[in-house]
């Protein structure tokens, strides 16, 4: 009924031309920031040893020639995305950014020139909007109130927007030990 595990073999050791086919496969599946690619190479490779960093990097100044790769041009894509059809906020985009392997000041730039010219309220009511959140079933439930305002920080949106938010669906109530007086003040520039 229950097979025998089959041992494990070790993986076949790729050539250089192997190795470029992978990256270039790998970056005809989704757009990868160097350090993923990087990544997916060394992993394709197996154990590191005294050569698999000089040839990854090979490949990866190939990719560069070819114009395959280019961390400015994920985080272009990423962030008109992030930011156009999902609606996120600064910080959650500027978060998935770094998670890719970005460069801080990459990363700073490009989220920095896209949000310079949106404004956060409205982008958190179109968030809200496509997500269709509903004002509290009672508007005096901190809990529910609370729920929102999770939701909401969760997609990148400063406390004061998101309070601004949740108070435009209809929220009345205040978590406990909450200060909106001191949180507006500071999220608003």
């Amino acid at each position: 009924m229950f097979s025998r595990a089959k041992p494990r073999t070790q993986p076949v050791p790729l050539s250089d031309e192997q190795l470029l086919n992978e990256a270039v496969s790998a970056l005809a599946r989704r757009s990868r920031s160097e350090s993923e690619l990087r990544r997916h190479l060394q992993k394709k490779l197996g154990r590191p040893d005294s050569d698999s960093g000089t040839r990854i990097q090979k490949v990866i100044a190939r990719m560069y020639e070819l114009g395959y790769l280019s961390d400015q041009r994920l985080a272009d894509s990423v962030v008109a995305w992030k930011q156009g059809q999902l609606h996120l906020g600064r910080r959650r985009v500027t978060e998935e950014l770094r998670k890719r392997g970005l460069s801080q000041s990459l990363v700073e730039h490009t989220v920095e020139q896209a949000y310079s010219e949106v404004d956060e309220l409205t982008l958190a009511r179109a968030f809200a909007e496509k997500k269709r959140l509903k004002p509290p079933s009672d508007p005096k439930d901190p809990k529910q109130t609370a729920k929102l305002l999770r939701v909401l920080q969760r997609a990148g949106f400063s406390l004061g927007t998101c309070w601004k938010v949740v108070k435009s669906l209809g929220s009345q109530a205040e978590p406990e030990g909450f200060d909106e007086s001191a949180t507006l003040s500071d999220a608003d520039p």
